[in-house]
């Protein structure tokens, strides 16, 4: 049997929490249903056959049709990625 859980919107999650699973059965069925979307805050973790959607920071779950995201509670410092543009002032060679 198919079976895909996902934790509710708006709800308060923290690292390391599982929020969404889904069997292979589901990504495989072809009709659209099951499955998640990975979105900030969250990473997967495959177990045996299953996917489970794992919150990574502190904070609420928003869900967008399958998309869903951990938007943290608190701010976080700036984390960079490849592309950024960084504004600064060099003080010393």
């Amino acid at each position: 049997m198919a079976m895909t859980t996902v934790v509710s919107s708006d709800y308060l999650v923290v690292p390391g929490q599982v929020i969404a699973t889904s069997s292979e059965e589901d990504e495989n069925s072809g009709d659209g249903g099951g499955g998640f979307l990975r979105g900030h805050g969250t990473y997967v973790e495959q177990v045996k056959d299953e996917s489970r959607l794992v919150a990574s920071v502190a904070g609420t779950v928003e869900r967008v049709n399958k998309l869903i995201s951990v938007i943290p509670v608190a701010p976080q410092s700036y984390v960079g990625h490849v592309g950024d543009l960084i504004v600064g002032r060099i003080a010393a060679v």
